[in-house]
């Protein structure tokens, strides 16, 4: 069998050729098939085959070894592509010319022969006839003449054409090769063509997945309508009202941050569009019609989830006349609006219900909002408001009292709270404005004044408060933190620790113990937020510790009971609010506690309408005072909003105690410390090695609390158990860490070297830690121990100076305004 490149002369014989077969792969095959000048419709290629000096010698295995005799067989690498063509082609070629050159000739000669056979042939039978005649001889050596004359200029001829089809079958060569280059050119880039179009195919599905990706990702934060506009910049978009709903959201919460990312070409509509559909929306005083419909269409709640709080206040806005351009009215001067709100008792969710202006809450505008509730199918279990004088009526037009803390509406007892954390405040101003009477005996805000005193160092073990929390006014009276401060269980343990030491006496201070470690527990009690917040048992869910937080409950109730405030007689209303609101947490547990197993008990207060009054004035920025039209407007845009924000410097909610240091003058400061030089114990100094008995346990509080954020050895340590009775074990419920006696020693001498380094003010330096550190190289301790105290000594230090320098501006002010007075 004969190769099958066009040209190749080598046969299956012929010996040291190896042929290989034509593969099955299609596209290998398709390769071979054009390397050979075929095509695949035309040619068979089951028995076609190439041999092997068409191809590399890289292609080929076994060949060195087969010229060595080591290999019977040389064989052909997967994959592997013919290259090589013919070197013998124009040899061949001309070899085939040749031999077309010789048959020609013997056809030639063979027809010059056959007419000579014929001429011989006559000439005999008129010899033998006898009538051959010498014309007729002379006549035949002419044609033979002319036959020889007429064979030359065949030969000729025959010649040129020869000439004339070499030449032609040379340029038919060249033509062919030169068609059968672009015919690979043209393959080649055909292959190229397929590859990049194979590749730009690939590129376009990653692309197109990616896009896909893309799209579903920012579906969560994006609207249909909001990516058609993504994609069509120019195209103007006709919002729908899911588009619109999510804009208002937006825009609702931070009109700033909306029109940021309108400037940044975020697919928002227009503010004037929002307005436009704002607009439809009427929010009209009364009951909100808008969040009728709202709660009627939330189905996913349970019924125990649909139990809900009613709680209602005032707010104060600015009386001014105003305009309603929809309804073209002008509208009276208003002084308040009253708000009414739902909160979930059980789930956590909450809706206004109802406003009006200079409307004081009456006996039938709640039944009309506990009808509405009721049909939507929510239950109101619990009603919370203050105990302000219009309140106080409402609750005799309901015939409320502490022993009856609830009232029926259509068969059903609603209980009544007092806001905890308006009677906390109250216990406050009642204690510092006329004092308590307990078991016949005073107390009053004296005792605090003199424990403020004894304890005026750095290092202190009332930290949390100041006088401030006892000279409270105006403004200062409505932040709840700064009475939680004063009634808290440090405070009492710092009573009790003091007077332990002698500090007190002359003070009825076991009196004043017991009040402040009642109310603290009693807040606690009142205000739990999460089931379990910690090991302790009254700030457990309502339910979780039942026994313990019913003793406490119980404890609070007697101690009202017997206390009177000032030379009053009578239990003032405050006082019956705490017993109401005692009563009305255990009935309303023993009438739901089938559906809940506890409850979170900062749910039966008003902090959410604080937090909502917060809201409405926030929204107006630095105009945090708004009137009746301005409430209205920002009301509608709470209720399309997420309800979310920042709480203005209106809302009752402490601020941070500890302000900057601004000024960093040694001079001002020891002017300041001129001004207030507290009666207290001597500072230590190098010749002292022992601090005062307070100070010491407020330096140990400081130490256990560096073990505690350090992990050093402490309480738990079995082999330094200290067992002297101390400030951490009186003031600790369980958590404190208490360091054992050789660290005490260690961070003694700490508080010694910063004593030295800064006396009475604050050292004014650069690298102020790393001199501290320096200069307690000698002390037994490890590194971060002593930044970290020297760290909060030093913050111990600002805000004492802090302090007196506010005071200080505050006495030169009203100074300066008695001198302007007189």
């Amino acid at each position: 069998m004969k190769c099958s490149v066009l040209h190749c002369e080598n046969y299956f014989r012929k010996n040291n050729i190896s042929f290989f077969k034509f593969p099955l792969d299609k596209k290998l095959r398709k390769k071979w098939l054009q390397f050979c000048g075929k095509w695949q419709s035309e040619y068979n290629c089951t028995n076609g085959k190439i041999c092997e000096e068409h191809f590399e010698s890289e292609c080929l295995i076994g060949k060195i070894q087969c010229g060595l005799g080591l290999s019977r067989k040389v064989l052909l690498k997967p994959g592997a592509v013919p290259t090589i063509k013919s070197t013998h082609v124009h040899e061949q070629v001309r070899h085939r010319t040749q031999r077309s050159e010789l048959r020609i000739r013997r056809q030639l000669v063979s027809e010059m022969l056959q007419n000579k056979e014929n001429i011989s042939e006559l000439a005999q039978n008129n010899i033998a006839e006898g009538n051959t005649m010498i014309v007729e001889e002379e006549m035949e050596l002419d044609i033979n003449n002319n036959n020889d004359s007429n064979l030359i200029n065949l030969k000729a001829q025959i010649k040129v054409l020869e000439s004339q089809v070499r030449d032609l079958q040379c340029e038919n060569l060249k033509l062919q090769t030169a068609l059968r280059d672009k015919g690979y050119a043209y393959d080649k880039e055909l292959r190229k063509k397929e590859f990049d179009f194979s590749e730009l195919q690939k590129k376009f599905e990653k692309l197109e997945l990616e896009s896909k990706n893309i799209e579903s990702c920012l579906k969560v934060f994006f609207t249909e309508g909001q990516l058609i506009k993504l994609k069509n910049k120019d195209r103007r978009q006709n919002w729908n009202v899911d588009d619109i709903a999510r804009s208002i959201t937006f825009y609702s919460a931070s009109p700033k941050g909306y029109r940021l990312l309108r400037r940044n070409k975020f697919p928002f509509p227009a503010i004037r569009t929002l307005q436009h559909w704002a607009q439809r929306i009427d929010i009209c005083p009364g009951i909100l019609a808008p969040v009728i419909k709202i709660l009627s269409a939330t189905t996913h709640l349970s019924q125990t989830q649909k139990l809900c709080v009613l709680s209602f206040d005032e707010m104060k806005i600015r009386s001014t006349y105003t305009y309603d351009k929809p309804s073209d009215s002008t509208l009276p001067a208003v002084n308040y609006v009253q708000v009414a709100m739902l909160r979930g008792l059980v789930a956590d969710w909450k809706q206004p219900i109802f406003y009006d202006y200079d409307c004081p809450m009456t006996k039938t505008k709640i039944q009309e909002i506990l009808k509405s509730t009721q049909n939507m199918g929510y239950t109101i279990v619990a009603m919370v408001c203050d105990l302000g004088g219009t309140n106080r009526s409402l609750l005799s037009s309901l015939e409320v009292t502490y022993r009856q803390p609830w009232f029926l509406f259509e068969g059903r007892k609603v209980y009544v709270f007092a806001d905890v954390p308006h009677l906390i405040k109250l216990i406050r101003n009642h204690f510092i404005d006329s004092g308590f009477v307990i078991n016949d005996k005073f107390v009053n805000a004296a005792i605090i004044a003199e424990l403020l005193n004894i304890t005026a160092g750095d290092l202190s073990i009332t930290h949390k408060i100041s006088h401030k929390n006892l000279t409270v006014s105006r403004a200062e009276r409505q932040k709840v933190k700064m009475a939680t401060k004063l009634f808290s269980n440090t405070v009492a343990a710092a009573i009790q620790r003091a007077a332990s030491l002698g500090y007190l006496n002359g003070h009825n201070w076991s009196e004043c113990y017991e009040l402040f470690k009642t109310t603290n527990d009693w807040f606690d009690v009142l205000n739990v937020r999460v089931p379990r917040a910690d090991s302790r048992c009254r700030m457990h869910a309502y339910g979780l510790a039942f026994e313990t937080q019913n003793n406490i409950l119980d404890k609070m109730s007697s101690l009202i009971l017997n206390m009177r405030v000032g030379r009053n007689t009578t239990l003032l209303p405050f006082q019956k609010g705490i017993l109401q609101t005692n009563n009305a947490l255990r009935m309303l547990f023993h009438d739901i506690k089938g559906n809940v197993a506890f409850l979170l008990t900062y749910r039966l207060n008003q902090d959410v309408l604080e937090n909502f009054f917060g809201l409405i004035r926030a929204r107006g920025g630095m105009h945090d005072h708004p009137d009746r039209q301005e409430f209205k407007y920002r009301l509608r845009s709470y209720l399309l909003g997420r309800n979310v924000g920042v709480l203005s410097n209106g809302a009752n909610v402490a601020a941070d105690d500890t302000p900057d240091l601004e000024s960093a003058n040694p001079s001002m400061t020891g002017l300041i410390l001129s001004h207030f030089r507290c009666a207290t114990q001597p500072m230590a100094t190098d010749d002292e090695e022992n601090l005062p008995e307070l100070e010491y346990d407020a330096l140990e509080n400081l130490a256990g609390y560096v073990c505690h954020r350090l992990k050093m050895s402490g309480h738990n340590d079995e082999n330094n158990i200290d067992s002297t009775f101390t400030w951490v074990d009186q003031v600790s419920e369980g958590g404190l860490c208490k360091p054992t006696q050789e660290i005490m020693n260690s961070f003694k001498s700490l508080e010694i070297i910063f004593r030295n380094l800064n006396g009475d003010s604050l050292l004014i330096t650069e690298n102020y830690l790393k001199k501290h550190i320096e200069e307690a190289s000698s002390v037994n301790i490890n590194m971060k121990a002593k930044q970290l105290f020297f760290r909060s000594r030093m913050y111990f230090t600002i805000r004492k100076l802090n302090r007196l320098s506010l005071r200080y501006t505050s006495k030169f002010s009203n100074n300066n305004y008695n001198k302007t007075v007189n």
